[in-house]
């Protein structure tokens, strides 16, 4: 399954979310916070780079 637009923003908001808690970086406390975000394996196809798996 490709990744599409609503999967990439989803994954922005997450990203995003997570390093600003309610929209404040000082609330971010990195000795306590963890995000695994794993492998992302992308192919390009044509002029276009598509997210394969992740």
């Amino acid at each position: 399954m490709l990744g599409g637009e609503t999967e990439c923003q989803t994954l922005w908001d997450d990203l995003f979310n997570f390093t600003f808690p309610e929209n404040d970086v000082s609330k971010f406390d990195d000795n306590k916070n963890e995000y695994f975000l794993g492998p992302i394996v992308t192919f390009k196809n044509g002029d276009k780079l598509e997210v394969i798996d992740g």
